[in-house]
């Protein structure tokens, strides 16, 4: 097979990926609600986004949530960044039927990242639960202005927190 066949086929694949990563973007919209026994707030968090992740093979493997920190870098949970290949993230009060902005982000894990095997009153024990998206672009300020990234608290804070505060 020549270069310019294999070239091409790997452009196919990458553009039937996408769409099949928007295609199933859009199921879960419809499918799943991104927040348990909440309220909405109208705009009293827009840095706060859904996050749809795919595997390898651009299937659907889940769901979760994250907050903008700077035009293109979301924070996130480790759990939801660990079997991601790629994510789409979506912005806006009603992201399940209408989403302002959606965009393609780029999942990373905390290296340090650990889910324990055992169970701790039905849920799993998570260490080092921390995860990144780089998105593709730049979240516009017409979405989100930068006053309304969500600010990482100082070093050692967490540590003066009671336990499931």
């Amino acid at each position: 097979m020549s270069s310019d066949n294999k070239s091409s086929r790997l452009s196919i694949t990458f553009i039937f990926g996408i769409v099949t990563i928007l295609l199933a973007g859009s199921l879960f919209m419809g499918t799943a609600s991104a927040i348990t026994n909440g309220q909405p707030d109208g705009d009293g968090h827009p840095a706060v986004c859904a996050v749809a992740v795919f595997d390898d093979t651009f299937a659907y493997i889940g769901f979760g949530s994250g907050t903008l920190i700077s035009p293109n870098v979301v924070l996130t949970a480790g759990h939801v960044t660990d079997l991601a290949y790629i994510t789409v993230v979506y912005f806006g009060e009603d992201v399940m039927n209408s989403p302002e902005f959606m965009v393609l982000g780029a999942p990373h894990t905390y290296p340090g990242f650990f889910m324990s095997p055992s169970m701790a009153g039905g849920l799993f024990n998570f260490h080092g639960d921390v995860g990144v998206i780089v998105l593709d672009e730049a979240v516009p300020n017409s979405v989100v202005s930068p006053a309304e990234y969500g600010v990482l608290p100082d070093v050692g804070m967490v540590d003066t927190l009671t336990k499931k505060a």
